[in-house]
């Protein structure tokens, strides 16, 4: 068996909890390598490894964690509650299950994103907002300023790649709500 078995993924995941839960200490440099797998194909993967993230989120809280644009930053615990959150939405119910029980044990948890759970609108970038005369002098340094001079001088200055956008994880967006409307719809097919 290799890594490309999901129980040998599932059991390695399964190990470092069991070695947390005998007192060893786990790294923080753990969780960029976890998180991945919160995609997995497999539910038994996607299921330890969120307790993983749990964990890792709770025993590291003020650890910072870099985005997958490479410029902003999140405290681990925050970005650790975004992904349960997303888990909310997984195709499994024992996985969505779970998610919903880490929701209600992770601690310190920014209030921003407690509130954003419950409303289903998408989160704002949470870049620095600049003012209009930053984002001005901006433009006129790039040269992508229009000096209405030339035909088409407002044109882009070059295109971007859908690959190069990047957006934060919007899985806080009305997760609660999500949650409550799953177990309303289980409620409902019982009854019926």
């Amino acid at each position: 068996m290799s890594l490309q078995d999901a129980r040998v993924r599932c059991e390695s995941f399964q190990s470092l909890l069991t070695l947390d839960e005998r007192g060893q200490t786990l790294s923080a440099e753990l969780y960029d390598n976890v998180c991945p797998a919160l995609s997995d194909d497999y539910e038994i993967v996607r299921e330890v490894a969120l307790k993983l993230v749990w964990l890792l989120g709770n025993k590291y809280p003020e650890n910072l964690t870099t985005l997958q644009d490479g410029e902003t930053t999140m405290r681990l615990v925050d970005d650790a509650f975004i992904r349960i959150c997303s888990a909310v939405n997984d195709l499994c119910m024992q996985v969505r299950a779970l998610a919903c029980t880490l929701l209600g044990t992770t601690r310190g948890v920014s209030d921003r994103f407690l509130l954003q759970t419950l409303d289903k609108q998408l989160m704002s970038n949470m870049k620095k907002k600049r003012t209009a005369h930053e984002r001005g002098a901006e433009l006129v340094r790039s040269g992508a300023w229009a000096s209405g001079r030339r035909w088409a001088d407002d044109a882009p200055g070059q295109l971007v790649e859908q690959d190069d956008v990047q957006l934060l994880p919007g899985g806080a967006a009305g997760a609660f709500v999500h949650g409550l409307e799953d177990e309303l719809m289980g409620q409902y097919e019982k009854g019926s």
